[in-house]
């Protein structure tokens, strides 16, 4: 069943989340690097699914109640994304995004899981989030990384060769993907 109101916390499911999925997929969730090898231990990886399912269980039953809580569909999208779950991902993303449209975080989230949800290609639909996020906040790497992507997709080896340029200046000089992209 659902967790009742009183036990439930935000930040600690916040904190469970962006730990499975951080860990899943390292670095992927900001840059896109399927190559990154996990952080979790072998023996606790086969855990890891088993205790996003539980989340997505008592999120589910969370939001049958409270439809309009945002903060709620943003965690459910993350969960689905961990699990590589691409529709319900983009769907829960896709009703975060209608209930804050300011928040370009998950707006960069939906982009993302749009692209994971078409195998990599870069869609009209995820590119038009992208630009809202950069328009606000041209250094977000996630975006970037896969505004470079799209105009690399559509021939723009020029646009793709800046965008990437613009990833390398704004990424951390301890980025272990930062080879790949110089």
């Amino acid at each position: 069943g659902a967790l009742p109101a009183s036990l439930w916390r935000q930040d600690q499911w916040a904190v469970v989340a962006g730990m499975v999925v951080v860990g899943r997929f390292g670095l992927y969730g900001v840059v896109g690097s399927p190559n990154m090898t996990s952080a979790i231990p072998p023996d606790q990886q086969a855990q890891a699914p088993a205790s996003v399912d539980v989340m997505i269980t008592q999120l589910k039953a969370r939001l049958k109640q409270k439809p309009d809580d945002a903060e709620g569909w943003r965690l459910l999208g993350l969960a689905n994304f961990s699990l590589q779950r691409w529709p319900e991902s983009v769907f829960a993303y896709g009703k975060a995004v209608a209930l804050t449209p300011e928040n370009i975080e998950t707006k960069s989230a939906l982009a993302e899981a749009i692209i994971q949800s078409e195998q990599g290609r870069v869609t009209p639909q995820a590119q038009q989030l992208i630009n809202e996020v950069l328009e606000k906040n041209p250094k977000d790497l996630r975006s970037i990384f896969y505004d470079a992507a799209g105009h690399e997709q559509a021939g723009d080896k020029q646009g793709a060769f800046e965008r990437w340029s613009n990833l390398l200046a704004n990424a951390p000089e301890t980025a272990p993907w930062r080879a790949d992209i110089s």
